[in-house]
């Protein structure tokens, strides 16, 4: 059996134009990438720690944020 396994860095084939249609543009292999991954490569890749850590910082920011709002949004009178 002969497997071919894509990775961060593997350029997307022209085969797969579902990025494209997203996107609008020719795809990089880096241009749908989300922010944990971006945090992985920046830190165990590029060994850019620092950065890796203040964007896990963002990232603790945004979701604390989110689950403050839907609390609010969603906020019920009832007690246990």
């Amino acid at each position: 059996m002969n497997f071919e396994f894509m990775t961060i860095d593997t350029p997307l084939p022209l085969c797969m134009p579902f990025p494209r249609a997203l996107t609008g543009f020719p795809v990089s292999s880096t241009a749908t990438e989300v922010m944990s991954t971006y945090m992985y490569y920046q830190s165990f890749n590029i060994l850019n720690y620092g950065y890796a850590s203040a964007i896990g910082v963002v990232l603790m920011l945004l979701c604390m944020l989110s689950v403050g709002i839907s609390n609010r949004v969603f906020k019920t009178d009832e007690t246990v």
